[in-house]
């Protein structure tokens, strides 16, 4: 049965306009909680910038953690606004897959593919276009067979 989840989004450009902060706390029924933090140039804002995520057991301690950040923030020149209308993600409930769609369409492929593991939804459909590479850059899963060599003359050779 697909889970519940609970999304509050702060959007913060800066007072200069150059740049922005957004977090994100998405917590389900079941307890798991992530605080979510992207920043970067405004020209990043819709979809982009850099992310940052933590876990968390319960929807309290992700909430706190999440609400350090805005106080930070809006301390050094930041302000808070209504999140933007273009953004996939904002305030209220989703089911899983409503979240799912959200997210990725409000992060990259990379930092969608986190985020969902994080919260332990299994990634559905082929919108994910890339291929899993491992920590040495070898492309995981079935290897494919090698070519056989083409057959060249006694005249060949490699120059």
């Amino acid at each position: 049965m697909a889970g519940k989840y609970k999304v509050e989004v702060t959007f913060m450009p800066h007072q200069e306009g150059t740049k922005f902060y957004e977090v994100a706390t998405i917590t389900s029924d079941e307890g798991s909680s992530i605080s979510v933090r992207r920043y970067g140039p405004v020209k990043n804002a819709e979809r982009g910038g850099t992310v940052i995520s933590t876990a968390f057991g319960t929807r309290a301690c992700a909430r706190s953690e999440s609400s350090k950040f805005i106080v930070a923030k809006t301390k050094r020149g930041y302000n808070i606004q209504p999140t933007p209308l273009s953004s996939p993600l904002a305030d209220g409930s989703y089911t899983e897959s409503s979240l799912q769609h959200a997210i990725r369409s409000h992060y990259s492929t990379v930092d969608a593919a986190e985020l969902l593991n994080k919260l332990s939804i299994k990634i559905v459909g082929d919108s994910f276009d890339y291929a899993i590479f491992d920590e040495c850059e070898e492309m995981l899963g079935k290897k494919a067979e090698p070519k056989p060599e083409p057959v060249r003359g006694e005249e060949w050779a490699s120059w």
